[in-house]
C-alpha cells in the first residue's frame, strides 16, 4: 500500500499549484485586456484636450485631440512634432497610429472623475431559446381594419 502512495505523489504532469497559477495568470491576462479596452474608451472622451504623446521611437507629439478611435489611433490639431534629437516641426493636423504610441501625458487640470464614469452599461439582447416560440402573432386585414391575434403555445 505504501508503494502505491508514493507512485501517486510522483505522477508526471502539472501539479495543483501549477494549474492554479495557470488559471490565475489567465484571469490576470483577461483583466488586463478588459482594462486596455476601458483605456481606449477613456481616451475616446478626451476630445479638445491638449496632451503630449511619446511615441515608441522617442518622438514627442504635443497637440489638441480631435478624436481617438477604437484602435487608439489619435487625431490631433495644432500639433508640435518633436523628433528625437531633431528640430521641432509645427503641423495643422496629424494622425498617430495607436500601435506607435508609447504613452500619453495628460494635463494636470483634467477631471478624471467625470471622464472615468461609464454611461449606462450596455445590455445585450437575450438570444432566442431553442424549441417552440413563446408567442405567435398573426395579422389579418378585414376591410381596412387590422386585427391582431396572439396565440400562446404551451
Amino acid at each position: 500500500m505504501a508503494g502505491s502512495r508514493s507512485n501517486r505523489s510522483n505522477r508526471s504532469g502539472p501539479g495543483l499549484k501549477t494549474l492554479l497559477f495557470g488559471a490565475l495568470a489567465t484571469s490576470v491576462a483577461t483583466q488586463q485586456i478588459r482594462a486596455a479596452m476601458k483605456l481606449v474608451r477613456f481616451l475616446m472622451k478626451l476630445n479638445n484636450e491638449t496632451v503630449s504623446i511619446e511615441l515608441k521611437n522617442g518622438t514627442v507629439v504635443h497637440g489638441t485631440i480631435t478624436g481617438v478611435d477604437v484602435s487608439m489611433d489619435t487625431h490631433l490639431k495644432t500639433v508640435k512634432l518633436i523628433p528625437k534629437g531633431k528640430n521641432p516641426i509645427t503641423l495643422d493636423h496629424l494622425s498617430v497610429g495607436g500601435n506607435t504610441i508609447h504613452y500619453y501625458i495628460l494635463p494636470d487640470s483634467l477631471n478624471f472623475e467625470t471622464l472615468l464614469v461609464e454611461k449606462t452599461p450596455r445590455v445585450k439582447p437575450k438570444k432566442p431559446t431553442a424549441g417552440r416560440p413563446l408567442a405567435v402573432v398573426e395579422t389579418q386585414d378585414v376591410v381596412g381594419a387590422v386585427d391582431v391575434v396572439v396565440s400562446l403555445s404551451m
